[in-house]
């Protein structure tokens, strides 16, 4: 099990629900670990969606960008609280569903769920993610992440 915050490797997959007949999540990312992979990235009619066990969010033109609450969005309480993290670091954020081309255009790209909590990708299939070391955006949201988790243990915050 790698730690909170340590570099992800990610594959993309274009999603045809048909192709899988055991539990969907469990064949992407099974897909993805047999691809030298952490996780699989979900491209659906070539919209970026989510991961197989994760939220997926872009730092593009300086703006962290993921998808939309939608039905073919999880919708994680880790992401919730990233965007209200990066809302109050003065982080723009924008929820739109980002196209394929954009996993290409970010300069980061990270990954959250509740058992993962918030790590970097710096590796997206064969090529890396920016410079392929964790971006500043990432490493700030990380910071406040952790701060926001000790204060969630210690009492003084609320989920």
């Amino acid at each position: 099990m790698k730690r909170q915050g340590t570099p992800w490797t990610a594959k993309v997959l274009t999603l045809f629900p048909e192709m899988f007949p055991g539990p969907l999540a469990a064949s992407l990312a099974g897909q993805a670990l047999e691809a030298g992979a952490a996780e699989a990235i979900l491209v659906r009619d070539g919209q970026l969606t989510e991961g197989a066990a994760s939220n997926v969010l872009l730092v593009v033109d300086d703006t962290l960008t993921t998808a939309p609450e939608s039905a073919l969005i999880l919708p994680g309480i880790t992401r919730r609280v990233v965007l209200e993290l990066a809302a109050r670091e003065g982080i723009a954020v924008s929820e739109i569903a980002p196209p394929r081309q954009a996993l290409v255009q970010a300069s980061e790209i990270m990954l959250c769920s509740s058992m993962r909590g918030l790590v970097p990708v710096t590796r997206l299939d064969d090529d890396p993610v920016g410079d392929g070391r964790p971006g500043p955006v990432c490493r700030r949201l990380q910071r406040a992440f952790d701060a926001h988790i000790a204060d969630f243990r210690a009492g003084v915050v609320d989920g």
